[in-house]
């Protein structure tokens, strides 16, 4: 049987698909997470539907999750999923709604210390195990929240922080880096640490292979992921000039293939200091 390592390995290893499998999508999602069906057939209309719809998407980026309402984190599993060109079935207030009873799924197991960070590990976990794994090209958000996932999501994380011994979970949030990647591997550890903190990870465990390792996953990630991503690396800083790495080189492939001039133009000199 295959460890959630080998799994999460062969998922960033599979290509995304060139064409849909399966049942036709209902509701496709664009590039600002909101349906294209919503929009009307007057170009004005859309012209200022995606004006908004932009202005809500830089908002939402500025908040952490902690300030993230249901629908916000429905937008973040649709951007999980869109390398995998996976698109959710259920979107809008319905949507959202089912993103509220994955929260209290979770919540269930967790009781006292269910947090948003958690649900955002959680949605993290399951994109990374089984999105290269969905043979349709919709799926439901209630399919996320399986009793199936949810329970063996808790027992990973518990193993994860106590190695195995049947222990209470606690209220803290910020686990070390290791645990992260046991969890979710590379993908999970640059999400929630960045490029440096990854890098140095990495280092730390003599991998001469780890900035080729990091490009290419960082490859796999879509827009708001790679954003999100060099925000925590750029939020994390000043690091100590040891850690000292040209992290916007390591990142410039999945960058331009973006198209994200903003961030290739940074001085990646200037977040390190003695």
């Amino acid at each position: 049987m295959q460890s959630d390592m080998d799994l999460i390995l062969g998922a960033i290893k599979d290509s995304p698909r060139t064409k849909p499998v399966g049942r036709k999508v209902l509701q496709e999602f664009d590039s600002f997470g909101v349906c294209e069906s919503e929009n009307g057939p007057d170009a004005l209309s859309k012209m200022s539907s995606r004006i908004k719809r932009k202005e809500k998407s830089e908002k939402r980026r500025s908040l952490s999750a902690s300030e993230w309402n249901s629908k916000d984190f429905l937008v973040y599993t649709q951007d999980l999923l869109k390398p995998y060109r996976v698109y959710l079935e259920n979107n809008g207030s319905f949507g959202a709604d089912m993103m509220s009873r994955v929260y209290d799924k979770l919540a269930q197991v967790f009781q006292d210390n269910m947090t948003n960070y958690i649900l955002k590990e959680y949605l993290q976990w399951w994109v990374l195990l089984f999105g290269a794994g969905i043979r349709t090209h919709s799926i439901f958000v209630q399919t996320i929240g399986e009793e199936k996932y949810v329970a063996m999501f808790f027992k990973r994380y518990n193993e994860s922080i106590y190695g195995g011994e049947k222990k209470s979970t606690t209220k803290a949030v910020e686990r070390d880096d290791e645990t992260l990647f046991r969890t979710g591997g590379l993908p999970m550890l640059l999400m929630s640490r960045g490029i440096v903190r990854s890098h140095v990870f990495l280092r730390g465990k003599n991998d001469d292979a780890s900035f080729t390792k990091i490009s290419k996953t960082l490859r796999t990630f879509s827009v708001s992921v790679l954003k999100s991503t060099l925000d925590i690396t750029s939020n994390g800083a000043p690091y100590p000039l040891g850690q000292k790495v040209d992290f916007i080189s390591i990142a410039r492939p999945a960058l331009e293939m973006h198209s994200l001039k903003e961030y290739l133009a940074l001085d990646y000199n200037k977040f390190f200091q003695e």
